[in-house]
């Protein structure tokens, strides 16, 4: 028998990227896993790959879309405004979503039992963000999100860490594909902080430390698992601008994970490049 798995994605947009490298590495996971055998029934997997645009309010049309297909579960979605547009459509059909990437707590913390990650939530990532900040010797740090629910949620345990640790903190929002962020650099620059913590994803986060460099501020600059892309580099006007930037992310390392060298071989084989952020997980 054949079952369909659908892939809930974002393959245009901002995050383009990240979808991307998810979805093909989806493509090997079903070659790797089909013909699997439960109770003397062979199933073969084919994927249903939908690209929500990075957009909140696309989400639910996709998660319908897959629903009316008829999948017996979803990998996705790939942000957590994103899922959490989502999960009630899969819930009540229920389907089962499992994602890799969608790290805001409050997912598992409300009332979805349909909903499983293979990534660290950001209660966590977001103390390991602040405790790495104080560890690198940042005592005056400013915050910066994109007021989306993953941003959000992340600065938030990022400041009350440092709080707790005795840092002098700023916050503030940016919008989300933004171009101009002088207002906000105007505000940075009075405070005089030791670094920038950005907590929404690149293509605003390479934008903000670009502007930043061209403003002259010399600060550290960091962010969650929303900014480890190499993206990054170019969005930040290139190599020398990136350079010394932190990112977390949500997986843990690669030689812990068993299997990833013949992974990331086969990875290699079918699109020519190194593993892309989200593939693994």
């Amino acid at each position: 028998e054949t079952i369909t798995i659908g892939v809930h994605t974002s393959l245009t947009g901002g995050l383009a990227d990240y979808g991307f490298a998810a979805a093909e590495a989806c493509k090997i996971a079903a070659e790797d896993f089909s013909g699997f055998e439960v109770d003397g029934t062979v199933y073969e997997i084919e994927l249903s790959i939908k690209d929500d645009k990075g957009e909140p309010a696309e989400a639910p049309i996709v998660a319908q879309q897959l629903v009316d297909e008829g999948v017996v579960g979803v990998i996705g979605c790939l942000t957590s405004g994103n899922t959490n547009a989502s999960l009630p459509i899969y819930q009540e059909a229920g389907i089962p979503l499992i994602s890799g990437s969608a790290t805001s707590p409050d997912l598992t913390e409300a009332d979805f039992d349909n909903f499983f990650r293979t990534c660290w939530n950001d209660a966590v990532q977001g103390e390991a963000l602040a405790v790495w900040a104080d560890e690198l010797g940042f005592k005056k740090v400013t915050i910066v999100d994109d007021a989306g629910a993953y941003a959000v949620g992340l600065a938030d345990v990022t400041q009350n860490t440092l709080d707790e640790k005795g840092a002098e903190t700023q916050r503030m929002s940016v919008e989300e594909g933004g171009k101009d962020f002088s207002a906000q650099i105007a505000n940075i620059t009075e405070f005089d902080p030791d670094a920038v913590i950005f907590t929404g994803y690149h293509p605003e986060a390479g934008l903000l430390r670009k502007q930043l460099v061209e403003a002259g501020l010399d600060v550290g600059f960091m962010g969650g698992d929303g900014i480890k892309s190499t993206e990054f580099i170019n969005e930040a006007g290139g190599a020398e601008n990136a350079e010394g930037c932190y990112a977390t992310f949500g997986s843990f390392p690669e030689d812990q994970q068993p299997g990833y060298a013949e992974f990331a071989e086969k990875y290699d084989e079918a699109y020519g490049s190194e593993v892309g952020p989200y593939a693994q997980n």
